[in-house]
């Protein structure tokens, strides 16, 4: 059983095409809410609600630069890109005591 209990994200290492790595960002990930339908007919008494499985609002991102390198300056090209957002979490060890980081790719 770990005694890792995950606090909160610190940062992100920002990707481009998972292969280029931008900077450090701190993020501000947006919520996620489902599209919906209104359904009405026989037996409901007026309209019901329903969520569209799969389907959801349009999103923003707000990134906030700590630290930038050379590919940073990719994203001036007129074009769409493909962010990978890896956190830096922060997490309580509950056996040990104390806090301590790990990046997403330490989570195996």
């Amino acid at each position: 059983m770990s005694n890792l209990i995950p606090e909160k994200s610190i940062n992100f290492a920002v990707y481009l095409e998972g292969r280029d790595l931008l900077g450090v960002a701190e993020g501000t990930i947006p919520a996620l809410e489902a599209l919906t339908s209104e359904v009405k007919g026989a037996g409901i008494a007026g309209t019901v609600e329903s969520i569209v499985l799969g389907h959801f609002a349009s999103t923003t991102l707000s990134l906030t630069w700590r630290t930038v390198t050379d590919d940073f300056m990719k994203l001036y090209a007129h074009r769409t890109f493909n962010l990978e957002l890896r956190a830096s979490l922060q997490r309580y060890d509950s056996r040990l005591r104390w806090l301590m980081g790990h990046s997403s790719q330490d989570w195996n």
